[in-house]
């Protein structure tokens, strides 16, 4: 825990989606929805899954 350090956009996905969905969830795999986040990147289905269920644009 760092209370100092800024959360990065990634973190935040997986913090959200651990809030609604419970600590053990985990999204389904990434397909490549954005063009920036590549499939791969830790966070890629963290990503896809936020938007998917409409809590971000992307």
């Amino acid at each position: 825990f760092c209370p100092d350090t800024p959360v990065t956009r990634a973190q935040m996905a997986v913090f959200l989606l651990k809030s609604k969905h419970g600590v053990s969830y985990t999204p389904p795999a990434a397909t490549g929805v954005f063009t920036d986040v590549p499939v791969g990147y830790w966070a890629d289905k963290w990503i896809e899954q936020l938007a998917a269920e409409g809590i971000t644009g992307g």
